[in-house]
């Protein structure tokens, strides 16, 4: 489930399910959210409003681990390998 609230007032502007087993924290980055799952997949999510998934991208494996910032990288610790990503 991803909330999304108004930090003024806390008021609920979405409760949605974005699929899949999650046990790391999401992360923001330039407007967007990465939420990397136990099933190796990382879902982008766009920040505001409106719920959207803006994109789906298969790991090849899981990820227990919140991922790391650095640079213009995403760095994805999975379950066998560590992944470091950068959007196009």
């Amino acid at each position: 489930m991803l909330l999304c609230v108004k930090v003024k007032t806390g008021e609920v502007v979405y409760l949605e399910r974005i699929g899949g087993t999650f046990s790391a924290s999401p992360v923001c980055i330039d407007g967007k959210i990465y939420c990397a799952s136990r099933d190796g997949e990382v879902v982008v999510v766009a920040t505001g409003d409106k719920f959207q998934v803006l994109a789906r991208n298969q790991l090849g494996e899981g990820c227990h681990a919140t991922p790391a910032i650095s640079g213009d990288r995403m760095i994805v610790r999975g379950f066998k390998h560590l992944f470091a990503l950068k959007a196009k």
